[in-house]
Order: structure tokens, then sequence, then C-alpha cells
């Protein structure tokens, strides 16, 4: 028994028990160079900057006395070190740049390459908008704070202890007074920042409902607009942004409150270092050089420790992105097997396609096909036909391996498809749908997708084959014409014929057909079937069919009924037996007459 959707929901659960610390970190290490140069570029900035606070406060020291031999020595040191801190605060900067855009381009990359292994019931359980939201808005989350926190995440202790050390060799006392509040501030804040954190997966997912919301305008626009759902669906929109709305203005608060906390650490550390460095000062226990030279170090360690304190936040929502996105990064890709067809199978004897004992369900105790059993071998066509929601287009589903059956054996040319290898057998299938999907290409790269490497020539001569080439040669730039989104600058048979052309060209033994007339008018209809007749050639066909006057030529017709063979046979057999096909034909036949 299997049931995918408890499966992958089960391997999800299962990795997410992972922090999304160390599944990020896996994305660090792949370009560990990059975060060693930055490591060793800001470091040696913040040595430097140590040196420079050194250095001022031997000026000042020197000024008091008049030394201006001193003075001119450390301004000439100093002059010296300054073109070093450029350089290395630009490597620091330039490379988590590149670190962030490197991180970020496998991240999508592993994504889209993952999304396009997930199995279809994923993509039946989980909306577009959604999907899209999280590849898309979470991963970019991801890149901000990795592009502007990377360097506070992995370099600030480096810069700390620098700091600590001179801060604490020059009086340790006021190093202790300026930050014994720090603790205090910094507990308030992280906890502002978990309650952001919770905030920010609610904003996501608000954000995620209204891609969704887009996606589903856009996708159903005729619909929308011939039954006037714009007021309704806008009504819908603005109730959702006027959630994410309000989520963001609670995330905002909690955002502020938690920088006004860390901004009182920063103000109170400051006010101490004053209060006591200047009567440490009046008493004579610490020089003016020194007085200055701990302000301008307890400026540089305050830096980084209030930038890591906006990094809290951005951690926070960093990590609810990096969750949503390892949700689809998690899901377990399509089953696959090893085999690649290399044994001999004398298929003029054993089936190309045999079901036995299967059983499939979309839902959990809705079963759409029960303990279905049949045969198909080489060179047969067989019709599938039956009413409605009866399970046709699942058969055909399950034997592409979009869907897995939850009980029973479907085998495909002499082996299991669980053992197939699934790239290896669907090449040896050419599927042709009820709705044909073009991608916004040129007509040449659409049809071309049926086989790698196609030529020109290969291309026009399945076109023609498809019936195709005419309507081609006559758009704006023939084969070269760029398809518009959806096919729109085509006509629903042009589009159908096309698509038929990419399997012509594909050239596989094996043709699956899904109601691939069941959208057109007549006429487009008759120029179509005589495609498919073309295409049926010499191959091993099954077509499921609504009409049933284009299949009665078929070697068996099954006529499914709620999910088991009621009957079999030929179209004369069927007819003869006045049963359920006899009924569906009639019907046919009543309806064609009134078209």
């Amino acid at each position: 028994m299997i049931n995918e959707k408890k499966l992958g929901e089960k391997e999800v659960t299962k990795k997410q028990k992972s922090s999304e610390v160390k599944r990020l970190l896996t994305y660090v290490s792949k370009h560990k160079h990059m975060v060693i140069l930055t490591l060793v570029s800001t470091a040696a900035t913040a040595l430097i900057g140590v040196i420079n606070s050194e250095i001022l406060r031997r000026i000042v020291n020197a000024a008091q006395t008049s030394d201006l031999n001193t003075i001119k020595l450390y301004a000439i040191i100093a002059a010296i070190f300054l073109p070093i801190m450029i350089i290395f605060v630009y490597l620091s900067e330039i490379t988590a740049n590149m670190f962030s855009n490197a991180v970020l381009r496998t991240i999508k990359d592993d994504s889209i390459k993952h999304v396009s292994k997930l199995p279809v019931s994923y993509l039946d359980h989980n909306k577009t908008g959604e999907i899209m939201s999280k590849l898309s808005n979470d991963t970019n989350t991801i890149q901000g704070f990795l592009q502007n926190g990377i360097n506070y995440t992995l370099i600030i202790p480096f810069m700390i202890v620098f700091y600590a050390i001179y801060l604490i060799l020059i009086n340790p006392l006021l190093f202790v007074t300026s930050f014994i509040t720090y603790p205090v501030f910094f507990t308030i804040g992280y906890r502002l920042s978990t309650k952001f954190k919770a905030g920010s997966k609610k904003y996501m997912q608000y954000m995620g409902q209204l891609n969704n919301s887009i996606s589903d305008m856009i996708g159903g626009i005729a619909i929308v607009k011939s039954f006037c759902l714009e007021p309704s669906l806008n009504k819908d929109y603005e109730k959702k942004l006027e959630y994410a709305t309000s989520q963001a203005k609670t995330n905002d608060k909690n955002l502020i409150n938690g920088q006004l906390a860390f901004q009182l650490a920063q103000n109170f550390a400051t006010l101490g270092c004053l209060i006591l460095g200047g009567y440490l000062s009046i008493i004579g226990r610490l020089d003016l050089g020194s007085l200055v030279a701990f302000y301008a170090v307890l400026g540089l360690a305050l830096r980084p420790l209030m930038d890591m304190s906006y990094m809290f936040f951005e951690a926070k929502a960093t990590l609810v992105a990096a969750e949503r996105v390892f949700t689809v990064l998690d899901y377990p890709v399509e089953h696959s097997g090893s085999y690649i067809g290399k044994d001999y199978i004398d298929l003029q004897k054993e089936p190309i396609v045999k079901f036995k004992n299967v059983g499939f369900e979309y839902s959990e105790n809705v079963s759409v096909i029960n303990e279905l059993s049949f045969e198909v071998y080489k060179g047969q066509t067989v019709a599938i036909v039956g009413p409605s929601g009866g399970g046709k287009s699942s058969i055909l589903n399950m034997l592409c391996g979009f869907y897995r059956p939850i009980s029973g054996s479907i085998s495909f040319m002499g082996k299991d498809v669980e053992d197939w290898d699934i790239d290896t057998m669907r090449d040896k299938i050419a599927y042709v749908s009820q709705t044909s999907y073009l991608f916004p290409i040129s007509i040449a790269d659409n049809i071309g997708l049926g086989r790698d490497k196609a030529t020109r020539e290969e291309i026009i001569e399945a076109s023609k084959l498809a019936f195709a080439d005419e309507f081609i040669n006559d758009s704006a730039n023939g084969y070269d014409t760029i398809v518009e989104e959806r096919g729109g600058n085509f006509s629903g048979g042009q589009n159908q014929r096309m698509s038929i052309a990419r399997a012509f060209l594909k050239d596989a033994p094996v043709l699956l057909l899904d109601e691939a007339t069941a959208s057109l008018d007549r006429q487009s209809e008759l120029q179509i079937q005589q495609a498919l007749d073309n295409l049926s050639n010499n191959r091993t066909v099954i077509v499921v069919a609504h009409r049933l006057s284009t299949i009665q030529n078929a070697d068996v017709i099954l006529v499914l009924d709620k999910g088991q063979i009621g009957e079999q046979g030929t179209h004369e057999e069927l007819l003869m037996k006045n049963g359920l096909y006899a009924r569906l034909y009639s019907a046919a036949l009543n309806a064609e007459e009134v078209l």
C-alpha cells in the first residue's frame, strides 16, 4: 500500500527535526573559500582598527607633552595603515556579496531541480502561488541575511576578542562597567526577536496566500471576467492583504522595541565609559590618551554588537524562510528504480503493458480504481472509455509514473514500473494530453523538446505529419515565431497539433492519448484525428476518448465502470452486448446529431 502524500509528509517531518541553522551551514560550507576570505579580511579590518586606536592613544599622550617627533611618527604609521584598511574593508564587503549570491544560486538551483522531480501528488496538494512564494520571496530573504549578516554572524567573535582584549588591557574596571548592563537589555531584545520569528512565519504564510490569489485570478481570468467575479475576488484579496499588513505592523512593533532595547544597551555602555573614565582620568588612574583610545575602541566594539542585534531579527525571519524552503527541498522526489531496459524480453509474447489487481486513490479512503487488470500487447490499439470520473486518465497517469498505485502492480515492457529508471521508461512513451502546453519559446524549440538535438529538417517533417507545417509557415516568423503564454497567439487546434508534432519527433514505441480531441470543434477534431492516426502507425497505443466515434477501430475497448472493467471487446462485440458501452455510444451519436 503506497500513499505518496503520507510518505512525503513523514519524510519532511523527519528532516525538519534537524536545525535550520545546520541546514543553512551545509550550503555555506559549499563556498568555504569565500567564507574564509571574508573572515580573514574582516578580522584584519578589526585588528587594524585596534592598531589605529593604539596609535591614537599614543598621539594624544604625545600631544600632552608636546612631543612632535612622536606625533609625526605615528601619523606616518596611521597613513600607511589607512589604505590597507580600505582594501580589507572592500574585500570583506565584496566577498560577502559574492558569497550570498553564490549560496542563493545554489539554493535556487537545488530547488528548481528538486521541484522538477517532485511527484505530481505534491503539486496537487500544494498551491502554485505558495510554492512560488517559497522559492522566490523566501529564498530572497535568506540571501538578504547572508549578504548583510554573514560578516557579523561569522566574524563577530574575532572582532569582540580583539576589541575586548585591548579594552581590558587599558582598564579592566572600565571594561566591566561599560558592559555590565548589556546582558539585561540583550535578554529583552532576544525575547522580542523570538516573537518576531513567530510573526514572520505568519506573514510569510499570508504572502503565500496572496500569491495564490493572484495566480488563481490570472490563471482563470476568462472565468473571472465571464462570471463577473472581479469584485468578490478583489474583496478576498483585500481581506488577505489586510491580514498580511496587520501582521507586518505587529512585526515592526516587535522589531522597533527590540532594537530600542539594544540601543539602550549601547547608550548605557557609552555613558558608563564617559562617567567612570572621566573620573579615573581626574584622579590620575587613567591617562587622557587611554581614555580617548578606550572610547574609540568601545565604539568599534558596540557597532558590531548593535549590528548583531539587528541581525537577530533578520536571522529569525531567515530561519522561518529557510524552514519554508526546506519543506519543499525535504519532500521526497518521485520514485525511480534502476532498470534501464537492457534485459532481453520477448515482447511478441509478453505484454508491453500489464495492470494486475491495481488499486488507486487520490484522497485517502476515496477509491478511484479497484482491482483493475488488463494487458496490452505490442502493436495493439487499446481504447479506454467510460463515464466521467471513472479513472480513465488515472490509468495513463500511473503508467507514466505520475502517480503510484496503492495496491497491485503495473509492468511495462516486461518489468514492474517500480523497477524502471523513471526517465528511461518515459523516453519510451509519447504522451498527448487533452490540454496541450507550449512554453514561451519559439515554435521550433517547442516541437524540438520531443527529441534532444533534433535538426530543423526533423522538426519540419514532424510538423508536416501533424498537419501543422502550413499554419506555422503562415505565422509571423514561421518556425521562429515565439509562442505567447498558454499558446495565446494560436488556436486550441493549432496548439494541439504542435503538441502532436512534438510526439511525432519523440518517435516513442508507446503512445498514450488522453482525450486529445476533447475540447476541439468538429473541423479541428477531424484534422487532429487524422494526425493521430498517422502517429499511431506501428506503435502500441492506449487511448482515452470521450468521443466514441474516434475509437471504433481499436483492437480492444475497455469500458470502465466505477473503477473496474465492466466490459471489454471490439466495437462490434460491445454493441452486441447491449450494455454500458452500447448506451454510451447511443448517447454519443445523439449528441453528434445535435451538433
